[in-house]
């Protein structure tokens, strides 16, 4: 029997209702690894588009922010590298 499984990363949600959209699939053990190729479901209006397509939504959603939160960790790693020489 499938259980639901959130995609952790991020949260997304139906383009037709705006509820919150679970992942379905068997779990024969924990933690649960996705493959990429799931799809997601909405309680209302079934498979409603694949994870990878929500990535891609989310990313273009939290673009600036994401590309923003990158160049800070490369700058910290950059800086905490030379202050170890």
């Amino acid at each position: 029997m499938p259980e639901t499984v959130p995609p952790w990363q991020f949260k997304a949600h139906c383009p037709q209702c705006g509820k919150e959209l679970k992942i379905e699939r068997k779990t024969d053990r924990f933690p649960v690894q996705l493959e990429g190729n799931e799809r997601l479901f909405c309680p209302d209006h079934g498979d409603v588009m694949s994870l990878d397509e929500a990535r891609r939504i989310a990313f273009e959603d939290n673009r600036d922010e994401i590309i923003d939160k990158a160049r800070e960790l490369a700058r910290n790693s950059l800086r905490d590298a030379f202050k170890k020489r």
